[in-house]
């Protein structure tokens, strides 16, 4: 198929340029549909190596980090995402789910709402992940108001409806946290949902 004849291409090139960040980065990308995380997370270290100023590149293994369950490699790449590019939305966004993984909820939260003012809009899935970091910090008024808030902006995840049902929960709203789990299940019947969304 094409994923075939682009691989095909793709190692000609690297055959030629082996160090190619351009082929390197579809590469990393080929394997990331694919689901193969480990050689994808090592073509970007070879990128970064490359290109240090890559800010795409780095914010790609901050996410894969993130997927992989990685969080010291995840706030490496996501404090390197900050520091190259200080105006950018999602290195904040990346930096505050991996701050929010780490159980470090107060920077956390200071990062998503940085990407909130930067992104100049309210960012459903940011919006989501700051609630997140809410509830970790036992502020469960605010967090439901986020959680709400997403709901009139596009119709939530089951990513984001699985971190407000736990919410509800960690707050003895235990009916609320039920009817929540159930439109959860109206979405992904066997949900694999992940808390943190990631941009």
């Amino acid at each position: 198929g094409n994923a075939a004849r682009a691989l095909a291409g793709l190692q000609e090139v690297l055959e030629i340029a082996p160090w190619s960040p351009a082929a390197l980065a579809v590469l990393a990308r080929l394997h990331q549909d694919a689901g193969r995380l480990a050689p994808a997370a090592v073509l970007l270290e070879r990128i970064i190596a490359v290109d240090p100023a890559n800010h795409a590149a780095i914010r790609d293994a901050a996410r894969l980090a993130l997927r992989a369950g990685d969080i010291p490699a995840a706030l490496r790449h996501a404090r390197n995402a900050v520091r190259g590019d200080p105006l950018a939305p999602d290195a904040h966004h990346l930096l505050g789910i991996a701050l929010t993984e780490a159980n470090r909820p107060v920077p956390a939260e200071h990062h998503h709402r940085r990407a909130l003012e930067l992104a100049g809009r309210r960012e459903p899935l940011v919006l989501a992940n700051l609630a997140w970091t809410l509830k970790a910090q036992g502020r469960m008024a605010e967090s439901r108001a986020l959680y709400a808030e997403c709901r009139t902006l596009k119709p939530p995840l089951a990513s984001t409806l699985l971190g407000e049902a736990r919410m509800e929960e960690a707050a003895g709203n235990l009916e609320r946290a039920a009817a929540v789990l159930e439109e959860v299940a109206a979405l992904e019947p066997s949900p694999a949902a992940t808390l943190a969304q990631i941009v």
